[in-house]
């Protein structure tokens, strides 16, 4: 995902000549989303009361390929490739962007990125046995409390850090979840 900063000059026009440029690889009509926007402001007013106000954020087009599991998600403020299953993997994806980006570089001229987000979700099935510890299937070593009488219900591991342009920032997350059979 593509973070505009600041985000692109809007107008009506722009998703109907982002589709045209598209159209051939996305050809379902675009869904519009209009998102919502939460704010609160604790001791805002005179009398130290919290205010929370909720109004229209900007609005997204998600434009869908035939088989609608292939999706480019247009704001003012971000673009974005997604995939739904099944997965395409991390070539395709990436192809498929940027193909996407030179088809539409003249809309979004002028468009300065300010943040790029990689999220690449990987279901990875551990089996469940008492040989297999957690340090068998991660180089990051998890240390369980109660040591090897205790059993591992659930992993989250998040680092981030600055890249060595001292402006970037990298982030990965391991994580785990219940499966919904």
């Amino acid at each position: 995902q593509f973070d505009f900063v600041p985000p692109l000059a809007w107008s009506p026009i722009i998703p109907g000549m982002f589709f045209e440029r598209i159209r051939a690889e996305y050809p379902e009509n675009p869904e519009i989303q209009q998102r919502v926007q939460a704010n609160v402001e604790f001791g805002a007013d005179a009398a130290g009361q919290t205010q929370f106000t909720v109004g229209h954020g900007d609005q997204r087009l998600i434009y869908k390929n035939e088989s609608r599991d292939r999706l480019i998600v247009l704001s003012p403020s971000s673009l974005s490739a997604n995939s739904l299953p099944p997965y395409e993997g991390w070539p395709a994806l990436s192809a498929r962007f940027r193909s996407m980006l030179e088809r539409t570089r003249e809309v979004l001229r002028g468009a300065q990125v300010g943040a790029v987000t990689v999220r690449y979700i990987n279901r990875i099935v551990v089996p469940v046995t008492e040989e297999a510890t957690p340090e068998c299937w991660f180089n990051v070593p998890y240390r369980v409390v109660g040591g090897s009488s205790s059993s591992l219900d659930s992993v989250f591991q998040r680092v981030e850090v600055t890249l060595p342009d001292g402006i970037s920032k990298g982030v990965r997350t391991f994580a785990s979840v219940d499966l919904q059979e």
